[in-house]
């Protein structure tokens, strides 16, 4: 099964994160600071997405591959992008306005018949790039969350 949905994605560590949020809400920007610090592009803007036995793929659109809108700048060309079809891991949606502190429990988003962890973050948050590869650490495993009961 095959479809798309309305997000920028890069892959780090080997996965694939979806970055959703309304439109303007820094998506490509959140994308070009990962991007900097290492991520790969996948898609900007529209994500196309596929399922395969349970897992989750993302690739885009073959006219766009390497390109990202830079409000302001224009339409960049020439980053580094991912080969192929990449599994998402996670997602990460940005949104206005205060999130809770300490979530009480994990939100997933569901695509394709596959549910994936979707961490939500303040999109003016300072240091959101690094917040981002945390919920990365933290879906591979390599870190945990304590458990506040």
């Amino acid at each position: 099964m095959e479809s798309f949905v309305q997000a920028t994605s890069v892959c780090m560590d080997g996965v694939g994160v979806l970055i959703m949020g309304k439109s303007g809400s820094g998506k490509s920007m959140m994308a070009l600071a990962l991007i900097e610090q290492g991520a790969c592009l996948i898609a900007d803007d529209v994500t196309y997405i596929k399922e395969e036995n349970g897992v989750l793929y993302a690739y885009p659109d073959e006219k766009m591959k390497g390109c990202i809108e830079a409000r302001g700048i224009g339409i960049l060309t020439g980053l580094k992008s991912c080969d192929q079809k990449v599994k998402i891991a996670y997602g990460i949606e940005l949104v206005d306005g205060d999130i809770e502190r300490l979530p009480q429990e994990q939100t997933f988003g569901e695509y394709l018949g596959c549910r994936i962890p979707v961490f939500k973050m303040n999109k003016n948050e300072k240091y959101l790039p690094t917040l981002v590869k945390i919920a990365g650490k933290i879906v591979l495993k390599r870190i945990s969350l304590l458990s506040v009961d």
